[in-house]
């Protein structure tokens, strides 16, 4: 559990605070932006205007403080973006674009800028330990939350950092949950990037807030329909197909404009008849080719959002396309001056798990701990304190097995790992006992009855990715 009480509190000019890119509500937008070009796109379509009068009128209330991180040299507000941009607008109306500006200049005049010039925030210590906070606001008790596009959004852009199954459990989800949600963004991330016959359509489908999600999960949910228009998911909720893609893109597109046309909603589709009878209306756009496809094959050449190239990362190469040895395609390695190590990283690269999954997980081992050692020799950290029969003693690394080792470096109050959730992790890997841990490498090492399958070494490989994307970087 996180302890919030150690979250620091600041008075600051609102000045100072930025809104932040990287909000769900941000996400389609596909140029550079600046911050007054946030707030208009803000008040265009989030009700501003309505939260900046309730401000006017009745004041900022005390317990509405905004979170914020400190990223970039700048106090990012990652939760309270919409109270932001009503207090800057109120501030600055002249910002305002178009119809609005005039009511905001009104407000202004009635005002008294001091009483929200300066306000309290509160700093969490990374934009992740805020997460379950924001979580809980756009989809418990916000008067405004985030749509169901939005959530999916949110889950998505944690991958590159946990796994399914810890981000279930830090939700308090069922993984199928969390599978629905990766349909539906991957699903929208394709409609957002289809050339439309109409340019209202694109506009249409980039507005996450209006668009009816629950009749698009309705059609990707049908068997007929995935039949018809050739498609499935794989077990991470990414799209493949078994047709040509341009074929699946022009069937794809009409349903996406039928959506938004309201020819079809949930009404229309609850019975296989009526996806029977649905079908039947796009026999004219329906694929008829063999061929293939990924979700991957689907984003190229298009102008994808920032977003949505971040979270396309490793998940995507790792299931379309499964890795034969137990590093997957996508894992850097940029530690200078580890000519042995990357030898190893090559090594694991190559290795098929499914042909040798024993030999690749005593490799693995191998490769953490040489790898962990290096992190802390870049680190310049020669002793670590441990607790040798109640008593507190500085040991030599050398003289450290890695189990020693992971207790060190996993304290709370230590900081040579900045990512707490990476402590988490590696805490748990070390403290469990079960087949996805520490004690299952060594057993490989030291336990000659002792054996591992190949789904059992990729699941070992799946807890320790974050931490390797962290080990595998040069030190700050």
């Amino acid at each position: 559990m996180i302890n919030y009480s150690k979250w620091k509190e600041k008075r600051i000019n609102v000045t100072k605070l930025r809104l932040d890119n990287k909000n769900p509500r941000f996400s389609h937008i596909q140029r550079e932006v600046t911050q007054n070009d946030l707030i208009n796109e803000m008040i265009m379509n989030y009700k501003i205007y309505d939260l900046a009068s309730s401000i006017a009128e009745d004041g900022f209330f005390p317990d509405k403080n905004l979170i914020c991180i400190f990223e970039a040299n700048n106090y990012v507000v990652v939760e309270g973006n919409r109270r932001l941009a009503a207090i800057k607008a109120l501030l600055t109306p002249e910002i305002v674009e178009g119809k609005y500006c005039k009511r905001f200049k009104k407000l202004n005049s009635i005002i008294e800028a001091s009483y929200i010039l300066n306000i309290e925030i509160i700093i969490a210590p990374s934009r992740e330990s805020a997460n379950p906070i924001i979580f809980k606001e756009h989809t418990d008790r916000t008067s405004m939350p985030w749509s169901r596009i939005m959530q999916a959004e949110f889950y998505k852009t944690q991958l590159d950092e946990v796994s399914l199954d810890e981000l279930a459990s830090k939700y308090n989800k069922t993984k199928s949950e969390i599978i629905s949600f990766l349909k539906l963004t991957n699903m929208y991330e394709i409609a957002c990037n289809l050339e439309y016959s109409n340019g209202k359509y694109q506009e249409s489908i980039l507005d996450k807030q209006g668009f009816n999600a629950s009749v698009l999960e309705r059609i990707y949910d049908s068997q007929v329909m995935k039949d018809s228009l050739k498609f499935d998911f794989d077990s991470y909720g990414n799209i493949r197909g078994v047709t040509k893609k341009e074929d699946f893109k022009k069937a794809y597109t009409k349903v996406i404009e039928d959506i938004l046309d309201g020819n079809i909603n949930t009404r229309k589709l609850n019975k296989k008849e009526d996806f029977e009878k649905y079908k039947e209306e796009l026999i004219d756009y329906l694929p008829t080719s063999s061929g293939r496809f990924t979700q991957k094959d689907l984003l190229k050449g298009t102008p994808i959002p920032e977003n949505i190239l971040k979270t396309e990362k490793s998940k995507v190469k790792k299931t379309f396309q499964q890795s034969s040895g137990i590093i997957p395609r996508g894992i850097p390695f940029a530690l200078e001056g580890a000519t042995n190590l990357k030898y190893f990283y090559s090594e694991l690269k190559k290795m098929p798990v499914k042909s040798y999954p024993n030999s690749v997980a005593a490799a693995l081992r191998a490769f953490l701990e040489k790898t962990v050692r290096m992190f802390l020799k870049k680190k310049k950290i020669k002793t670590l304190s441990i607790n040798v029969n109640g008593v507190i003693e500085k040991k030599k690394l050398e003289d450290l097995s890695l189990g020693d080792i992971m207790v060190c470096i996993t304290k709370q109050e230590e900081t040579i790992l900045e990512d707490d959730n990476i402590k988490k992790i590696l805490r748990q890997f070390k403290s469990s006992s079960d087949k996805v841990s520490l004690n299952a490498l060594n057993s490989i090492m030291h336990n000659e009855e002792y054996s591992l399958e190949e789904e059992e070494v990729r699941k070992i490989w799946d807890k320790l990715e974050g931490v390797f994307r962290e080990i595998l970087m040069e030190p700050k």
